[in-house]
C-alpha cells in the first residue's frame, strides 16, 4: 500500500480528515515524505494537511509516522497526531 492508502484507511486519519474538512473543505492529506534510498525502518512525515497549497495551519496540524513491519513485510502507521 502506498503511503496515502495507508491513511485513508486509518480510522484516525479519516476521522482527522473529515473534521478539517468540515472547517475547510478545500483541505487534503499532502505527504512529503524523505528519501528512502537507505531502506529506513520507519519514516515520519509532519505537516501533512495541506489547504490550499498552505501545510503549516497550526489548527489543522497532523503528522504521521510509517514504520515497516518485517513480520508482515508492510508499511504501518505507528502514530498518527494531530
Amino acid at each position: 500500500m502506498t503511503a496515502n492508502e495507508l491513511l485513508r484507511f486509518n480510522t484516525r486519519a479519516q476521522n482527522w480528515i473529515n473534521f478539517v474538512k468540515k472547517q475547510n473543505p478545500v483541505c487534503e492529506f499532502k505527504l512529503e515524505l524523505p528519501d528512502q534510498n537507505a531502506h529506513p525502518d520507519w519514516v515520519q512525515a509532519d505537516h501533512i494537511v495541506s489547504c490550499g497549497g498552505d501545510n503549516h495551519m497550526a489548527a489543522f496540524d497532523a503528522s504521521v509516522e510509517f514504520q515497516y513491519n518485517k513480520t508482515t513485510n508492510r508499511w504501518e502507521i505507528s502514530r498518527f497526531g494531530s
